[in-house]
């Protein structure tokens, strides 16, 4: 097992006491170090994308600072987080904004100190950056191809979704809107913090069923899941997922299809797009990836 210290300014161990998010650091001779801000780690995604990025930052001896806030509408908490970042000194900071219309402030005070700025899964909508993560319109057009081809003309559909200030909300809604059959009504959109409890208020606080329902990722979908069961309702339930969770979550039945994206693979490669901007001090472009379409029968289930 690795030798790991923490380390950095005297504000970064302060966030590590008081509990918010974690801080992995690297300090073997490190050549660059890399602070990552991350929207939250409380789902499987976001854990397999810590994972990524600290097996990155190992691998290519980054000295590597890893943050957090509790939730994805903590903007507070995560502006404090990215602050401090910067306060240390890092060579190269690495956003996923909970507000995507929020991100001038820190990149006028990563210019002014020479510190490189990327985005990762969540793009910035108020200025430009170079983003990595998933391709999110893709997103969008594979729930709604899912739904075209499951539901009839005149069903109706909930859309769950996070903070609807966030680029990859933005985008996958967009989309779906626009490959949706027309004869197939949105009855509803909830944005919430993306938690079990608020996925099932928003079913269960419905009067009506619906016949499908997309979830922006699987632990709103868990709760919907349980809403629908507890009233004894049935509806098409698509959700966005790591895709090892995506998988077992199939194979148990508990929901329709999952849209799979690669998590640990976003969180590897973006560390190594960090390192080499600031080898070649070039900037680099976009880097989308792909995500997949998963059902129990595509995966070889009942």
């Amino acid at each position: 097992m690795r030798q790991q210290r923490i380390a950095g300014a005297l504000a970064l161990l302060a966030l590590f006491l008081s509990g918010c998010g974690s801080i992995e650091m690297h300090r073997d001779q490190p050549a660059y170090s890399v602070g990552v801000v991350l929207k939250a780690g409380n789902s499987p995604y976001w854990r397999d994308m810590a994972s990524g990025i600290e097996q990155a930052a190992a691998d290519h001896g980054i000295d590597m600072t890893l943050l957090y806030p509790k939730g994805e509408q903590e903007e507070a908490e995560q502006e404090r987080m990215i602050s401090d970042v910067l306060d240390s000194g890092v060579d190269l900071l690495m956003v996923a904004p909970c507000n995507s219309y929020d991100t001038k402030w820190f990149i006028q005070k990563a210019e002014k100190q020479g510190t490189r700025v990327l985005t990762v899964d969540t793009r910035a909508m108020d200025a430009e950056l170079p983003y990595i993560g998933s391709d999110n319109t893709l997103f969008g057009k594979l729930a709604a191809d899912y739904f075209n081809e499951q539901l009839e003309p005149g069903d109706s559909i909930l859309l769950l979704y996070g903070p609807e200030n966030q680029s990859s909300i933005i985008e996958r809604d967009q989309t779906l809107r626009e490959y949706l059959n027309p004869k197939i009504t949105i009855q509803g959109v909830r944005h919430t913090e993306l938690s079990e409890q608020n996925g099932y208020a928003a079913v269960h606080e419905l009067e009506e069923p619906v016949d499908g329902i997309y979830c922006q990722n699987v632990v709103l979908g868990r709760g919907a899941v349980e809403a629908l069961m507890e009233k004894g309702w049935e509806s098409k339930v698509i959700s966005v997922d790591t895709r090892s969770d995506a998988v077992q979550i199939l194979k148990d039945g508990a929901m329709d299809a999952m849209i799979a994206q690669d998590g640990f693979e976003i969180g590897y490669q973006s560390v190594e797009i960090a390192l080499e901007t600031l080898q070649s001090g070039e900037e680099p472009k976009d880097v989308l990836f792909d995500g997949e379409l998963l059902t129990s029968q595509s995966i070889g289930g009942d």
